[in-house]
């Protein structure tokens, strides 16, 4: 007998809710995790969310043996004529996850996730972030090498003062 609906302060609300406990039960380990309402999370997200001067990290690939990088890729054929059953799909999904690679967990004490929502329905995340506070921790643990910081993010350098008053120089 209720539409909830139209009031779109409770959706927001609850999409909200779900969407911060879905990231929450997801989060694997990550030192933080956070949510993005909106259906993109690019560049400029990041810059807003994690300040301008944030890093990134990316999963240590895993190596396939030569036994399974054979069977890697006679599950692939298979796979593309439709002809792999429940078993081999799993199989090939294990290997993919190998050569994929995972974050260790000394990339997970220092980093974070953000999730979203995308224009599908699906949850999607953006892994392996470190805040600008965090940089610092991360090139000391080993994980990010120090780099130069574009002009616009460096700390502006001061002109000299000059000898002439304000009022002189008018």
């Amino acid at each position: 007998d209720s539409v909830f609906f139209a009031d779109l302060a409770l959706l927001d609300r609850l999409f909200a809710e779900r969407l911060q406990a879905e990231a929450e039960s997801q989060s694997f380990g990550w030192a933080w995790v956070d949510r993005v309402d909106q259906t993109y999370f690019g560049a400029d997200g990041m810059k807003e969310l994690l300040g301008s001067s944030f890093a990134r990290l990316y999963r240590i690939e895993g190596d396939l043996s030569e036994e399974e990088a054979a069977e890697y890729d006679e599950l692939a054929d298979l796979a593309h004529g439709d002809a792999l059953d429940e078993d081999g799909q799993a199989r090939l999904a294990a290997l993919e996850a190998k050569m994929e690679g995972d974050f260790t967990p000394e990339q997970r004490a220092l980093a974070g996730a953000v999730f979203y929502v995308d224009y599908e329905g699906r949850l999607c995340s953006v892994e392996g972030l470190i805040r600008s506070e965090d940089v610092p921790a991360a090139i000391e643990a080993g994980l990010i090498e120090a780099r130069s910081l574009p002009k616009s993010e460096a700390a502006p350098v001061a002109a000299p003062k000059s000898p002439y008053s304000g009022a002189l120089v008018e």
